[in-house]
């Protein structure tokens, strides 16, 4: 299980744990240290985004180590695959 926010509707925002994906062949599960929470989040838990279905998780600029210990690089993702409604 992992925990993840989720926007159920505009001005409600919770926290909810749910199955922790597993990776397809040719894919990695990396451990996200930081999500940031931009406008366009911003503008879907105020509402005011007519595109956006709900619930929602939000947070589409990720910040995860990888590689070796000693020698973190930082890794800038943003997989569409993960910023779409629940």
């Amino acid at each position: 299980m992992m925990k993840t926010i989720v926007i159920s509707a505009p001005g409600e925002m919770t926290v909810r744990e749910i199955e922790t994906p597993r990776p397809a062949g040719g894919e990695v599960l990396l451990q996200m240290l930081y999500v940031g929470f931009c406008g366009s989040d911003l503008s879907t838990y105020l509402g005011k985004n007519p595109m956006v279905q709900y619930p929602r998780v939000p947070g589409r600029h990720k910040f995860a180590p990888f590689g070796r210990r000693d020698r973190f690089r930082s890794l800038y993702m943003e997989p569409p695959s993960l910023h779409r409604p629940l």
